[in-house]
């Protein structure tokens, strides 16, 4: 991990966390309290591959504010990941946010493809290099904070 002090200019959210929490950025209660405090915790980023620009992972909505409060620069957290594990670092970094119920449906769509095992059906997201003991719900349930049967029922109501 490195820490860098970058324009705001070159940060942009990753196209998976637009897809996952879209429409949920209300920034108006974080926006003044980053106003009142500051920034407690710094954006993290990895490359995105398109010149010296970075993808936030986690602190999207700290962007949004900061972006507001007419900051021009901040410090970021770069970090290394690997591509297929991207989705995993999205999702786990979104842990405690609250989330709707269609949010926490796109966060179970993609950790099951994250998960999928099968070698005749690789994804876009690619196979888990991660060996997964017991059953997928279970760790999903996990990585997202909701019990297994309320993953079970989420499903349910949206067939």
């Amino acid at each position: 991990m490195i820490i860098r002090n970058v324009p705001l200019s070159i940060l942009s959210s990753h196209p998976l966390n637009n897809e996952i929490y879209q429409g949920n950025m209300d920034i108006d209660d974080l926006a003044d309290n980053i106003k009142k405090v500051g920034l407690l915790e710094n954006l993290v980023v990895i490359p995105s591959g398109k010149g010296k620009s970075y993808y936030v992972i986690s602190g999207n909505r700290r962007l949004k504010a900061m972006i507001s409060l007419g900051f021009t620069k901040t410090d970021v957290k770069l970090i290394d990941v690997e591509r297929r594990d991207i989705p995993l670092f999205i999702i786990s970094y979104n842990r405690t946010r609250f989330k709707k119920a269609t949010t926490l449906l796109r966060e179970i769509d993609i950790l099951e493809k994250y998960y999928y095992t099968s070698k005749e059906n690789k994804n876009d997201v690619g196979t888990n290099a991660e060996l997964i003991k017991g059953d997928k719900r279970k760790v999903i349930s996990k990585r997202i904070g909701v019990a297994e049967g309320q993953i079970s029922k989420l499903k349910t109501i949206r067939s």
